[in-house]
């Protein structure tokens, strides 16, 4: 729980659908088309992996927070930049 209240849904909800997509995804072998069905899929992922970002994002501020400076900012600084060296590579290898 941060100072500001309690930790709201979206911070646990997103993360819980990005793990049950990658695992229907996964176990049903899915890949993207470029149909209809595809592009709803794609949309979906896209709404997730925002929703998902930016838990991560206020987890990691909320621990920044309990720390303090200057090791919280250390802590957003490096959330953030391995959050951009994941998608980075994603798009590389895939």
């Amino acid at each position: 729980m941060s100072a500001h209240g309690p930790m709201p849904r979206s911070a646990w909800i997103f993360p819980a659908l990005a793990v049950i997509l990658f695992a229907a995804t996964t176990a049903l072998r899915f890949t993207f088309t470029p149909s209809p069905a595809g592009l709803v899929f794609a949309a979906a992922l896209l709404v997730i992996l925002f929703g998902t970002v930016f838990a991560a994002v206020h987890h990691a501020e909320v621990i920044a927070e309990r720390i303090g400076e200057p090791y919280g900012t250390l802590v957003l600084t490096l959330a953030v930049t391995v959050i951009e060296v994941a998608l980075i590579a994603t798009i590389m290898l895939g």
